[in-house]
């Protein structure tokens, strides 16, 4: 009986230990919990700015990199969404002030004014800031953080070449 009762305190033991490492194994880093929440908030932002590209700009090229911001941004926030569930980490439901900001001053522009705001802002400046929050994220300690981070950075890099060439043109 005392044999049975020490094996049955080693097993909660051991499973004990094994629940708790796997625990601190999903725990993420305070840098890691601000990529993952700049990465929403970032492309929370190009979805909205890119569906005001397809409403207001009347230049094919720009509605039409605008509706791809929609659809791959889209795509790209579901997987983080995903991901911060699997971290059990709460990903905001709206974007910043900044980004805010911007959707708002696009919003009320309208004709070569929008195409020069948008695609100068949301489509150069954004994507530059996304490409280096994707290259620091592809050097976090989470490999999961890490594989999605080099996953979506080549779309980056791609959207921010898009938008350059854009912006060339519409000098």
């Amino acid at each position: 009986m005392r044999t049975d009762l020490q094996t049955v305190i080693l097993i909660a033991a051991c499973l004990g230990s094994v629940l708790y490492i796997a625990e601190a194994q999903d725990k993420i880093s305070s840098k890691d919990r601000a990529f993952l929440t700049k990465a929403a908030q970032a492309n929370m932002a190009e979805v909205q700015t890119g569906k005001l590209a397809q409403e207001k700009s009347m230049n094919e090229e720009i509605k039409q990199f605008g509706q791809k911001m929609v659809e791959e941004h889209g795509k790209t926030l579901k997987e983080l969404q995903a991901l911060a569930k699997k971290k059990g980490e709460t990903l905001p439901s709206s974007i910043d002030e900044p980004h805010q900001a911007q959707a708002t001053a696009l919003s009320r522009a309208s004709g070569k004014e929008f195409d020069l705001m948008y695609v100068k802002d949301a489509g150069v400046a954004d994507h530059k800031a996304a490409q280096q929050l994707f290259e620091d994220g592809t050097k976090s300690k989470d490999p999961q953080i890490k594989s999605f981070a080099k996953k979506i950075l080549p779309d980056i890099q791609h959207h921010l070449q898009m938008a350059e060439s854009m912006s060339k043109k519409l000098d």
